[in-house]
């Protein structure tokens, strides 16, 4: 059997021997896998002149090694890596994989529907083609550039607080919420923003109202925080205020999960009179509103709806927000803005489990807003939006006609689409997929559920022309 080459390098200054050194090369050798059990290894006397060192060096460190059991000498054959290898010693890959579990797992969340249809319609994201990709890689330039100029501590404090200012007067001048970078949190994800939230806000066993349909993700983390949900109906002016004040004459509700301005998946907007009724209820009962705005930044026409915290003159709102739908999903920065209190509680909260925001997303967002360049995008995205929701909207009048019923929103970038009873809406799902086209049922978003006779068709990511060409391959499968 021929000898495996392998070599490594003594370190003459080390304060370890060499013959020590000898030992832990070849146990380094046997651990990546260069030496192999079974494998024969050099003869001492070559091997002692290649490493430069006596071959009474070399005798000592194989006699070390065979006495803890790595090597084994066979008489007129020379010396052989051991097989098997001493106990509590695996080289890299030598091991079985696990195949079984010792502990039960929590219930999987349902899958999702394979996403392979050439036209995805699932989400109401941006279009990568819309995204200022020039303007992004130089403000991360910037963003990487800074951070190596100075010490980042020092560098991220004065980002965090110039992009917290920025954000403050963009919410007060764009969305009417009167504020300072005081009521502000920034972290990576409303995911995290809202695990923070419920993590300050809720006790095991707290009731919080969520709207019956809505996201799921969402749920889950309240789950996790320990809450229990109580669903709310949702109809044509949003949730249901008079369920809500129904609910908790039977039941304490800590705080109630609500989109406003901008229903999730409905995209209808909570009626004025709703609007007040619900921040009274709160008022009246201690309880929280959770403003979750996905869409914020991406509103389409000047009518549309203002959030909730904008009228709040009594601390019970706390507005969730994010800048990826109107940017990029590369750049997940949310924010909170709260009342002052709880936003240094989160603070604090956030610093200490480390969550705090991605300084250099944080540097990326300080540019684009201070320099003016987000509303310029935000200008921008609005006008080719706007086409091609109205293509949507035309094609789906010409090719399904008094099929569906849908109200054009004003925020956002999907279209909530109701559908007649005796319509199979995953079957008709499923031949569409078929046929390159990918949309959500109305049962996703349900809180138990159940059938929903309607689908949720986002057109943030496609051009007028694809918009025209998957409802005419939708309307071909009805």
């Amino acid at each position: 059997m021929q000898t495996r080459p392998f070599s490594f390098a003594l370190d003459l200054s080390s304060g370890s021997t060499l013959t020590l050194q000898i030992v832990e090369g070849f146990k380094e050798a046997i651990w990546t896998g260069r030496l192999r059990p079974g494998d024969p290894v050099p003869s001492t006397r070559p091997f002692a002149e290649a490493l430069g060192v006596s071959r009474n060096t070399v005798l000592d460190a194989y006699q070390e090694l065979a006495a803890e059991g790595f090597l084994f000498a066979q008489r007129g054959s020379g010396s052989f890596v051991a097989d098997p290898l001493p106990p509590g010693f695996a080289a890299l890959g030598s091991g079985q994989p696990r195949e079984t579990l010792a502990f039960a797992l929590a219930p999987a969340p349902s899958p999702e529907a394979p996403r392979s249809a050439a036209f995805s319609c699932r989400t109401g994201q941006v279009d990568p083609r819309l995204v200022p990709g020039l303007a992004l890689a130089r403000a991360y330039r910037r963003a990487l550039e800074g951070r190596a100029s100075a010490k980042p501590s020092q560098k991220d404090r004065i980002r965090e607080n110039r992009l917290k200012d920025g954000l403050a007067a963009l919410l007060e001048g764009m969305a009417g919420i009167a504020g300072t970078s005081e009521n502000l949190l920034l972290v990576d994800g409303l995911d995290t923003a809202l695990r923070l939230v419920a993590g300050a806000l809720l006790n095991p066993g707290d009731c919080v109202a969520v709207e019956a349909l809505g996201s799921r993700r969402n749920w889950t983390i309240l789950n996790q925080a320990g809450a229990v949900l109580e669903p709310v109906p949702v109809d044509e002016d949003g949730i249901s205020v008079e369920a809500l004040m129904r609910l908790s004459a039977r039941k304490r509700i800590r705080a109630v999960l609500v989109s406003p301005r901008c229903q999730y998946p409905t995209t209808v907007g909570l009626s004025q009179p709703r609007r007040e009724a619900l921040l009274r209820w709160a008022r009246n009962k201690g309880a929280a509103i959770l403003e979750f705005d996905p869409e914020s930044g991406v509103q389409l026409e000047p009518s549309a709806p203002l959030p909730l915290a904008s009228e709040d003159t009594c601390g019970s709102v706390i507005y969730f927000g994010l800048f990826a739908k109107a940017l990029s999903q590369g750049l997940p920065l949310a924010y909170v803005q709260a009342p002052r209190p709880l936003a240094a509680h989160l603070a604090a909260h956030s610093h200490r489990q480390g969550l705090a925001a991605n300084p250099v997303f944080e540097g990326v967002l300080a540019d684009f807003l201070l320099e003016g360049e987000y509303q310029r995008h935000l200008a921008r995205l609005r006008a080719s939006l706007l086409l091609r929701r109205e293509a949507l909207v035309g094609a789906l009048r010409a090719e399904l006609g008094g099929r569906v019923q849908f109200q054009v929103p004003r925020i956002g970038m999907a279209i909530w689409i109701r559908l007649p009873q005796d319509l199979d809406v995953v079957r008709w799902s499923e031949r569409a997929a078929r046929n390159g086209v990918g949309f959500s049922a109305g049962s996703r978003y349900h809180f138990s559920g159940a059938p929903v006779q309607a689908i949720r068709l986002g057109f943030g990511s496609h051009t007028a022309e694809e918009l025209k060409e998957i409802v005419g391959r939708m309307a071909r499968v009805l």
